[in-house]
């Protein structure tokens, strides 16, 4: 179950919908990638997440960083819950969160560099079972999906699938 949230942006509580399509499917293979490869719970965005979509096909006009901020800020805001049912007739769940928090910084002033990039940091319990279970994944099939959300679900689903087969 996903459910939509609200994090203060600009001193007040915004509420925002459920993440949804290939935007927010992209800025997950982002996030969950750059943990691994960095193994660091703190991801940092900015200037290694959009070169990262602009290898992807993205492009990173306005309209564009419109929708991936948008998208960010649905990821950071929403929750999950996740539940079971053994062979026993035990049953659970667990509540959690993609995102523990996020540093966005001001923009910097005219023709100075900016000294650090905003970042976000995954919970503990996310960045565990990235570790536990990666996934890998092929850029070069991710830049072919891009825009198609439920070819990426599938792409996704056969990459851990067949990298967990026995035979």
């Amino acid at each position: 179950l996903v459910e939509p949230g609200a994090i203060i942006v600009n001193g007040e509580p915004v509420e925002y919908g459920v993440p949804f399509g290939a935007r927010a499917r992209l800025i997950m293979l982002h996030l969950q990638s750059r943990a691994i490869q960095t193994n660091s719970r703190e991801v940092e965005l900015g200037a290694s997440m959009f070169d990262w979509m602009r290898r992807m096909g993205v492009t990173n006009g306005g309209k564009t960083y419109a929708q991936v901020q948008e998208q960010a800020f649905r990821i950071s805001a929403c929750r999950l819950t996740i539940g079971w049912q053994g062979d026993t007739g035990a049953q659970g769940f667990r509540q959690e969160n993609i995102i523990q928090g996020m540093l966005l910084l001001p923009p910097a002033e005219q023709g100075q560099p900016r000294l650090w990039n905003d970042t976000v940091e995954i919970t503990e319990s996310f960045f565990d079972a990235l570790k536990k279970h990666p996934v890998p994944i092929s850029e070069r099939a991710i830049k072919m999906l891009s825009e198609a959300s439920s070819a990426l679900d599938v792409y996704i689903w056969l990459s851990y699938r067949l990298y967990n087969l026995k035979k």
